[in-house]
């Protein structure tokens, strides 16, 4: 809780007086606040430079799995782990979407403003990854149409390419950092040709530490271990918000 509410925005204590631990939140951390828009921008500049980027690993997977086990529903399985993915790694770089009441801001007129840029983001976030599963979603559909009269490579080709034409650019979608050139890729990058008698891509197999520090996807059970470690905090000690800036009891004890 102390890590997350951390990553969130929150300025937060965590203390053992006795038998328990006690965990005071007294409001918003302006440091942490800016760091979380910097991770929040990095994301939104990765889901934007590559929106097919979900649909390509949606399909590889699609091809590799359904050459072992095929099925009717396989392809809506492979969807919903594919997002289910997306929006953990998204959480676990940005961290999660906290409740709110707009009519309760931080006295400190920065960090009202740092809050309502973190509103903004998250919304362009969502509907950034809403992008990415509808192209995935629409090319899954046109790879299994194209399929049986080509080869499987250019089956994918042509559907991720006809499908992002279904999927206009969010409006929410423009923020972009200054870290895009830095940025990791969405995906890990795909083999430069995929085995043609399995019919399935071939993926460097990288530990919970490695997926995490390379892109997406990254599995949920290692999200936990990423969320544990709160983001980096700035050495010179943060300003404590107004009592009044947590969305409920100033102070309150958990």
């Amino acid at each position: 809780m102390h890590a997350a509410l951390t990553r969130t925005g929150y300025h937060t204590s965590l203390t053992c007086p006795g038998r328990h631990w006690a965990l005071l939140v007294t409001g918003w951390d302006g440091h942490a606040l800016e760091a979380r828009l910097a991770a929040m921008r990095t994301v939104i500049a990765q889901l934007s430079t590559d929106p097919t980027a979900t649909a390509a690993t949606v399909i590889d997977r699609y091809r590799h799995t359904s050459a072992r086990s095929p099925g009717s529903r396989l392809g809506i399985a492979v969807l919903i782990q594919a997002g289910e993915e997306l929006r953990a790694s998204v959480a676990a770089r940005c961290g999660i979407h906290a409740p709110r009441d707009p009519a309760i801001l931080p006295a400190d007129t920065g960090n009202a403003l740092r809050l309502r840029a973190v509103w903004v983001l998250e919304q362009a976030i969502d509907d950034l990854i809403g992008r990415h599963l509808r192209i995935a979603r629409r090319a899954l559909c046109l790879f299994r149409a194209l399929r049986p009269d080509t080869t499987d490579d250019r089956a994918q080709d042509a559907a991720i390419r006809r499908a992002v034409g279904f999927a206009p650019r969010p409006s929410g979608s423009t923020a972009r950092g200054r870290t895009v050139a830095a940025a990791p890729p969405l995906w890990p990058p795909r083999p430069a040709a995929l085995p043609a008698a399995r019919g399935q891509a071939s993926r460097s197999r990288a530990g919970p530490a490695q997926q995490a520090t390379l892109g997406f996807p990254m599995k949920i059970t290692d999200v936990v271990t990423t969320v544990a470690s709160p983001m980096p905090r700035p050495a010179r000690p943060p300003v404590h918000a107004n009592g009044g800036a947590f969305p409920g009891r100033p102070g309150h004890s958990r």
